[in-house]
C-alpha cells in the first residue's frame, strides 16, 4: 500500500513541471530567496485515465487540493467506489467521470484538461480492432 502511494506523489514532479515551466516560477516572499514558487493563472485539471481504484489521481488531489482532479473509469461499479472515496475523504476537488477513454473525447470536460495520465494496459487502437 505504501508503495502505490509513494509511486503515485513520485508523479508529482513531472506534473509540475509540465504545469509549471521554469519560466513561470517566482521567488517566494521568505527569508529562502533560493526557494521558487510556480504562477499558474488557473486552476490545473488534471485527467486521471483509468483510474480503477483511484491510483494515482485519488493520491493526487489529496496532496494538491488547489487542482481539479477527474478520474475517468469504464466501470459503473469503480464510479460509485470512487464517489464514494472522495465523498467519505471529503475530497471536493474531485470529478468521477464514467465513461471509455476511447469516446473520452465526446466527455464535456474533455478540452479542459491540462495534465492526462492513466496506466492504460495495451493501446488504445489495438482497444478498438477488439470491439469491432
Amino acid at each position: 500500500w505504501e508503495r502505490h502511494i509513494l509511486d503515485s506523489l513520485a508523479l508529482l514532479p513531472v506534473i509540475e513541471e509540465t504545469l509549471y515551466p521554469s519560466e513561470t516560477l517566482v521567488p517566494n516572499e521568505s527569508s529562502s530567496p533560493s526557494k521558487l514558487y510556480p504562477v499558474f493563472r488557473v486552476k490545473p485539471r488534471i485527467v486521471d485515465v483509468g483510474s480503477g481504484c483511484g491510483l494515482p489521481g485519488v493520491v493526487i488531489a489529496i496532496a494538491r487540493p488547489t487542482w481539479q482532479v477527474t478520474l475517468l473509469e469504464s466501470h459503473h461499479k469503480r464510479c460509485q467506489f470512487l464517489a464514494a472515496a472522495a465523498e467519505n475523504l471529503g475530497l471536493t476537488n474531485i470529478e468521477v467521470a464514467w465513461t471509455r477513454a476511447e469516446v473520452a473525447g465526446t466527455w464535456s470536460g474533455a478540452n479542459k484538461r491540462h495534465v492526462q495520465m492513466g496506466g492504460c494496459e495495451g493501446d488504445i487502437s489495438d482497444r478498438e480492432r477488439e470491439r469491432k
